[in-house]
């Protein structure tokens, strides 16, 4: 089982999103992305990182 984090940010009036992938067992971060795109999008890049 695996949880999702996601954070936003502003920078300079550009939206950020950062996205974490974290395994609940191991608690052991396990894919990550730091992007512009929507978070939809942004869980598919990270999952695909691992």
């Amino acid at each position: 089982m695996v949880k999702l984090i996601f954070i936003y940010y502003d920078v300079q009036n550009i939206f950020i999103t950062l996205t974490f992938i974290l395994d609940n067992y191991s608690r052991k971060i396990v894919g990550y992305i730091s992007s512009r795109l929507k978070t939809e999008q942004t869980t598919l890049v990270a999952l695909k990182e691992r």
